[in-house]
């Protein structure tokens, strides 16, 4: 699996509402946000970006699945989470998030994030940023369809140690 490619995840915390909500009935990693860097052309130009769901609008980006500038927001922590993938892996993930582009954002699961309980699902047409995340890693063939089911209620801090490990035993794989 030599390709050089990989899958960089960003997960951060930062000092809001939001960010105490979901980490309330978490876990105590730390992290209330995961999204995915790449660079995306904005009027032409190579600008760094993050794709991922927010529950807040972004600058112009709005609130739901959307790229956003890397410097959005003004994080207490952050760490990347490199995750190497073959060149399939890698135009599958970034495929399927064009496909998702645009959802909104999943309140249900922040709910649950709040009270510590699994809400129903909203049918899947609207995701938080873990579930995208994950969805996304799922549908491209990195994360294993065991884990499918679990997703739903996936936190960023409960999808960061799911991650490190992919990372972790790709890069053993590879070497």
């Amino acid at each position: 699996m030599q390709t050089g490619l990989a899958i960089t995840l960003r997960f951060v915390a930062e000092a809001k509402f939001f960010s105490g909500l979901i980490n309330r009935g978490t876990s105590d990693i730390g992290y209330s946000h995961v999204g995915a860097i790449t660079t995306a052309y904005i009027a032409g130009k190579p600008v760094l970006c993050e794709f991922g769901a927010r529950a807040r609008p972004a600058g112009a980006a709005k609130a739901g699945v959307q790229y956003r500038p890397a410097d959005y927001a003004t994080f207490t922590r952050e760490t990347l989470v490199a995750i190497p993938a073959t060149r399939h892996e890698y135009d599958a993930f970034w495929m399927q998030a064009r496909n998702i582009l645009g959802r909104p954002y999943s309140w249900r699961t922040l709910l649950g994030f709040a009270i510590g309980r699994n809400v129903p699902e909203d049918g899947g047409v609207a995701f938080d940023c873990s579930t995208a995340m994950g969805w996304l890693l799922l549908h491209c063939g990195i994360l294993a369809p065991a884990l499918r089911e679990r997703l739903r209620q996936i936190s960023p801090n409960a999808l960061y140690p799911v991650a490190e490990q992919l990372a972790h035993d790709r890069r053993n794989r590879c070497q």
